[in-house]
């Protein structure tokens, strides 16, 4: 077979295999654009799989037949069983493996340090050229300290390459870089699973074919954050719009018509989104599921919105307490601007996807049942036709993951915003046991975090996650979690 390269979206572990109600409805973007670069800068064979729809299994047998010479696996908190196994099948075969995406960006180090199935860990955001230049690497064309982004052993050490990984470039020019992503690298019959799957949930869109494009990134929140981000980089950057619309028209000329841009918050560049809208095609026929803020959510944006294609906005409402909105996103957000956010996109019919955190810091039984009646006042009023509700998972890198690593950050969060820790002992075990962790289990820690800072018990978190779900599927409405106990 020559030098090749399985690149893989390890699927979720046994315990996380229900998810959000489009979470099987498109295509990774990640393995899918990582296998574009190497097939078009390389002399490299590149297969891409995704174990969200083909079973671990399968992946492991094709591994163990095809003797790839690198394994690349796409690893998530609630895959990373299912990615070291795939990593396990690599090294059984003699493969050099490296894992990447936000997990391993995340807790990379940690992984290095225990586990010797994984040789090489990408922290990069944009991994295209750092691929690239890690298989020059290999091939001794490159030395490893010259690889962005990529952590790695040297003797008793676990180094990390803190390197620019795109080169310098306009901010929404830069992302052009990547190239368009060949969607045909997943095979067909994947991709058709994942449109069955889309209209599954949504029945009656008219939807011949779905990817995900990601032309845009960051935040206009970068410097302060909503609490529970984990996103490494929210510096605001993109494609051109050129680039944009190329890409875009690509993914139709496949019968593509429903596209995930996976920006952080679209929202966040008006401007921008009018340069979009003046290169747009005449007679692109497209529909876009975008990340929408409510904060950044007026007339003028939703008006753009409409004209440049937008279908539906995924909204992080997040609760229906002021006091709970204010210490989860900010200063600013209130429960009135998200009611008024999503009156505008439904007046002019564009569809909200409404999700949910359930047990933030200080999170009390009158709070949730704001929240509950917030999500029952939306669907009532078919203000939305998706809902998404989970306890607060702690990622290691947000506010929430420091406060959980940091007593003392904790104790002067709790006393300057006015909520109290719950558990002081519990509170002071928590940095050595997760501080050092490969991968903390996500149910593990959303429970540790709701005992300590939450007046609301992690178990009644869930009850009335379910009840907001239960109710949702009642009224007819698209429902899910990252992760439900029980199923």
């Amino acid at each position: 077979m020559g030098k090749s390269i399985y690149l893989i979206n390890a699927g979720n572990d046994e315990k996380y295999k229900h998810g959000v109600a489009h979470g099987t409805s498109f295509p990774p973007l990640g393995v899918i654009s990582l296998g574009t670069a190497v097939q078009n800068r390389t002399d490299w064979n590149v297969r891409v799989l995704d174990g969200l729809i083909t079973d671990e299994r399968g992946i492991i047998q094709d591994i163990e037949q095809a003797r790839p010479t690198v394994v690349g696996v796409s690893v998530l908190s609630t895959s990373y069983q299912s990615a070291l196994n795939i990593a396990r099948a690599g090294k059984r075969v003699g493969a050099t493996t490296i894992f990447g995406n936000d997990q391993a960006a995340i807790t990379g180090k940690n992984m290095l340090l225990t586990r010797l199935e994984i040789d090489y860990v990408c922290t990069a955001d944009s991994g295209e050229t750092p691929l690239i230049h890690f298989l020059e690497y290999l091939e001794g064309k490159r030395d490893i300290s010259n690889v962005a982004k990529l952590m790695y052993r040297k003797s008793e050490e676990i180094k990390h390459n803190d390197l620019p990984e795109l080169a310098p470039a306009d901010r929404f020019a830069i992302l052009d870089q990547i190239e368009i992503p060949n969607r045909a690298l997943i095979p067909k019959e994947v991709r058709e699973k994942y449109l069955e799957n889309y209209q599954a949930t949504y029945p009656d869109e008219g939807v011949t074919g779905t990817g995900t494009i990601n032309r845009f990134r960051g935040c206009p929140r970068a410097k302060n954050r909503c609490c529970y981000c984990g996103i490494a980089d929210l510096t605001i950057r993109a494609s051109s719009p050129r680039m944009f619309w190329d890409d875009v028209r690509a993914a139709r000329e496949m019968e593509i018509n429903r596209l995930f841009e996976a920006g952080d918050s679209v929202s966040g560049a008006q401007k921008y989104l009018e340069q979009i809208l003046a290169a747009k095609p005449d007679r692109l026929d497209w529909g876009a599921f975008v990340y929408t803020s409510a904060r950044e959510t007026n007339q003028k944006l939703v008006e753009l919105y409409k004209k440049l294609g937008v279908f539906r906005a995924n909204m992080g409402l997040d609760s229906g307490d002021d006091l709970m909105l204010k210490r989860l996103k900010g200063k600013k957000d209130s429960v009135k601007q998200n009611q008024r956010a999503v009156k505008l996109l439904s007046d002019i019919g564009i569809r909200v996807y409404a999700s949910f955190v359930l047990g933030g810091p200080g999170e009390t039984r009158d709070s949730v049942e704001n929240t509950v009646k917030f999500a029952r006042w939306l669907i009532d009023n078919a203000l939305v036709d998706g809902t998404e509700a989970q306890p607060l998972f702690p990622e290691l890198n947000a506010k929430t993951g420091r406060m959980l690593l940091n007593p003392e950050y904790a104790l002067k969060n709790a006393e300057s915003e006015g909520w109290r820790i719950r558990n002081r002992d519990l509170l002071y075990e928590l940095p050595k046991k997760w501080e050092e962790h490969e991968n903390p289990d996500p149910i593990e820690i959303s429970q540790d975090w709701a005992t300590v800072f939450s007046e609301v018990p992690y178990e009644e978190l869930l009850t009335i996650a379910a009840n907001i779900r239960d109710y949702s599927k009642l009224r007819g409405v698209a429902t899910g979690s990252s992760w439900i106990m029980g199923g």
